[in-house]
C-alpha cells in the first residue's frame, strides 16, 4: 500500500503522458515554422504545466519569469498584427520563445522524458 487508503493500480499513464508531451512539442514546432507566436507560446505553456511536477522551485521561478517577460511582448505583437491585418515578425519575441522552448527541452531531458536514461529497455516506459 502507498500513502493512500486504497490499492494503487499496477498501470500508470507514462506512455500517455509522453505522447501528450510529444504532441505538444509537435505543436510548438508547427507553430514556430508558421510564425504563429501565440500558438507557439500557448503550446510552450502547456508543456510547462506538464513538467511542473518534475521542476525544482528555482526552475519553476525561472520559467515563470520567462513567461512573464514574454506575455506583454506577445500581447503587443498580437495588437500590431490585428491592427495591420498582416503577419508581423518580432525577432525579439521569436528568440524569447525559442529560448523558452530550449529551456523546456533541457528540463524535459533532465526529467528523463526526452530520452529515457534506463539501462534496461524493459523499464523505459515506467
Amino acid at each position: 500500500m502507498s500513502g493512500f487508503d486504497r490499492d494503487q493500480s499496477e498501470w500508470n499513464m507514462g506512455a500517455s503522458y509522453l505522447n501528450l508531451i510529444n504532441s505538444l512539442y509537435w505543436s510548438c514546432c508547427e507553430s514556430a515554422m508558421a510564425m504563429d507566436m501565440q500558438g507557439w507560446f500557448y503550446s510552450l505553456q502547456a508543456i510547462y504545466r506538464r513538467l511542473t511536477p518534475t521542476l525544482k522551485p528555482e526552475e519553476r521561478e525561472k520559467m515563470e519569469h520567462k513567461m512573464n517577460t514574454i506575455i506583454p511582448i506577445l500581447n503587443k505583437h498580437m495588437r500590431i498584427t490585428e491592427k495591420s491585418g498582416m503577419k508581423y515578425i518580432n525577432n525579439d519575441l521569436y528568440y524569447l520563445l525559442h529560448s523558452f522552448e530550449i529551456d523546456l527541452m533541457d528540463y524535459t531531458d533532465k526529467a528523463g522524458l526526452l530520452i529515457k536514461k534506463a539501462n534496461d529497455p524493459r523499464f523505459a516506459l515506467g
